[in-house]
Formats: C-alpha cells, structure tokens, sequence
C-alpha cells in the first residue's frame, strides 16, 4: 500500500492574525485510525518559539482585547479542536508525567549537589542535574500535540498539514472538505 499524501485542512479567517480548523470535527485520530475518545482544543502557533512566547511574554497583554488583538497580529495563530484517540491521549499523559518526574529529579540531584560537599559527589550529581534536566526539556518537547497528531501548520496558515495521516481519517477528512475520494489502484 502507497503511503497516503499529506493531507493540508484548510483554515478560515475568524481576525486579524486569527484563524480557525474548529469547523473540522473528525470521529477518528489522525495517525491512528481509531475512535476518538476526546476532541482537543488548542492553539497551533506558526512555531515552537511563538508556543512559548505565549507563556512568557508578558501574558498580562492578552487580558485586554487590543492586547490581545496586537499580539495576533504579530504572533498569528489557528485554533483548533482536534480527534484524540485513546493511544494518542495515553501517549500525551504518559510524556508530560515523565517530563515532570525527570525535571523533579533534576531538582532533587541538584539539591543534594549543594547540601554534598566532600568528593567527587556534588559534581557526579550536579552533572546528573544537568542530564535529567536535559532530557525533561527534549520530553516536553516530544509531548506537543502537533508532534503526537502528525500535524504542522502551513507557512501562510492558510490550512494545518497532516503528515503521513491512516487511510481511515484520510477519507472522512476529504468527506469533510468535499473532495473527491483518491483512487489508490492506480
């Protein structure tokens, strides 16, 4: 079997710098195929750094609505409510449990680092620190729901691209956007 296209959903304008999915609503999971247990809703930014920015940038400017809407305009955005299967869901709980047990293991090692003050100890635990500390941030990475969904915006934000989608919420998708169904015998 040929490996399914990716498949772009395409998004409408709800603003200035807003734009929207949340009129796509799929009974089954992008990668998966299988029922979806819970609809998700979350912004999808241009990028990683606009995700965070939206965290740790001044946040008391979204409380406005002219906050709000100049950071759209410069951070552009799509909303979306997205089909999770229970493996995909699963799979998110699990990563952001161990991104935390391993950034609460990073704080304890580094605890124990400053409390140590004889040997080689300290430092094998303060590198230790440095390690887990390390692999709590590449886990909160891997934990995004784009990563988990297979799913990136476009360049323009006119639609959200999924990647390598199951033949099953390939078809309902195309149903949804009125295309025409891919003949794969040829």
């Amino acid at each position: 079997m040929n490996p399914l296209p990716p498949l772009a959903i395409p998004t409408e304008n709800v603003g200035p710098g807003r734009f929207s999915i949340t009129w796509f609503h799929s009974a089954v999971c992008a990668p998966h195929g299988r029922p979806a247990v819970t609809q998700f809703d979350w912004t999808i930014d241009r990028s990683e750094v606009n995700t965070m920015s939206r965290w740790l940038m001044q946040p008391s400017t979204l409380l406005t609505r002219q906050g709000r809407t100049d950071w759209d305009l410069q951070h552009p955005s799509i909303a979306a409510t997205w089909p999770l299967c229970n493996i995909c869901t699963r799979r998110r709980t699990l990563l952001i449990c161990a991104a935390i047990a391993l950034g609460l293991a990073s704080l304890f090692s580094l605890t124990a680092a400053t409390m140590l003050n004889q040997g080689t100890t300290p430092v094998v635990l303060f590198v230790g620190a440095l390690v887990l500390f390390i692999a709590a941030g590449v886990t909160v990475a891997e934990s995004g729901i784009g990563k988990i969904t297979h799913t990136t915006p476009s360049n323009d934000l006119d639609a959200v691209v999924v990647v390598n989608p199951h033949p099953a919420f390939y078809g309902q998708a195309r149903l949804m956007m009125n295309l025409p169904e891919r003949d794969d015998r040829s």
